[in-house]
């Protein structure tokens, strides 16, 4: 027989496993993949609901921090239809109550799509989206990226002198979403998500490049500044630098299987350098130590 504290915690992963399954799998492996470039891969995580992820034995303001990431990148990434109302409302609302700044309304940020729903928010998170006539997405991609901003802003609390570096963390958390896309999702929606790699190429005397590797080099290099003698600093920046020299892949749905295949294992192997390397440098920087010593 079970005695009642026994009970709670059978219950309690019960839980965990149903939720995951039935209503968002690949969520908890998007908010795993988030905290191990934080905290790394051997971080202990929990769960309360089976969908978002914070580290065992933070509390209070440390859990409430994460938690507000994860949802702030749910509606900055993936959110459409309101395909999962029961908590795209609450996700809003929990935000506003954190103390976030000019949380939208739903009805400005959320849209009717489908599973292609990628081409409206992962093409990058500097792109210019569509603006059609039932939905500007370049507007409400505005609106979803301030809010990740916001977020970020109200968890870090960056002083004036860091301020250069909200964009670039909060461009990070993005990039580990979309790579964790590329590496787990079907050959159908790859269209809808923005290059991993791409060659580079010359419009008069500017570099045009416009992929993953690249905007990781870029916005590495502004998080980072003061740590380019850091070991890690030069293992990642080399690592993706080393990437940006293979050949482009096929981003279409006439790339054969086993290429892409080859492409989900390149995706696969830029987020787990990232997980290698990304931790002992947050744990280095100022604001990231005063909400996670």
């Amino acid at each position: 027989m079970l005695n009642e504290k026994n009970k709670k915690f059978f219950l309690t992963i019960l839980l965990f496993f149903f939720n995951s399954l039935i209503f968002a799998s690949d969520d908890i492996v998007h908010n795993t993949q988030m905290l191990q470039v934080l905290f790394g891969k051997s971080s202990q995580m929990q769960s309360d609901d089976g969908r978002l992820l914070y580290i065992g034995g933070f509390t209070g303001n440390k859990k409430e921090s994460l938690l507000a990431l994860q949802k702030a990148v749910y509606w900055c990434v993936d959110e459409y239809n309101g395909h999962l109302i029961e908590y795209a409302r609450p996700y809003l609302n929990d935000l506003v109550r954190f103390g976030v700044d000019n949380v939208p309304q739903y009805d400005k940020i959320n849209f009717t799509a489908n599973q292609y729903h990628g081409r409206y928010t992962h093409m990058g998170w500097d792109h210019t989206y569509p603006r059609g006539p039932r939905y500007d997405f370049q507007e409400i991609w505005g609106l979803r990226k301030n809010l990740l901003l916001s977020t970020v802003e109200r968890v870090f609390n960056f002083q004036p002198e860091e301020m250069y570096k909200k964009d670039s963390f909060a461009a990070l958390l993005y990039y580990v979403h979309i790579l964790g896309d590329h590496s787990a999702n079907t050959k159908s929606t790859l269209p809808t998500r923005m290059r991993v790699n791409r060659r580079l190429s010359l419009r008069g005397r500017t570099v045009i490049r416009e992929d993953i590797l690249w905007e990781l080099e870029h916005h590495i290099s502004q998080l980072f500044r003061e740590q380019t003698n850091a070991t890690e600093y030069r293992a990642v920046m080399n690592y993706l630098q080393r990437q940006a020299t293979k050949p482009e892949f096929t981003y279409a749905q006439t790339i054969s299987d086993d290429e892409y295949k080859e492409l989900q294992s390149f995706a696969k192997g830029i987020l787990d350098n990232l997980v290698e390397n990304i931790p002992a440098l947050l744990s280095r920087e100022k604001f990231f130590l005063r909400v996670f010593p």
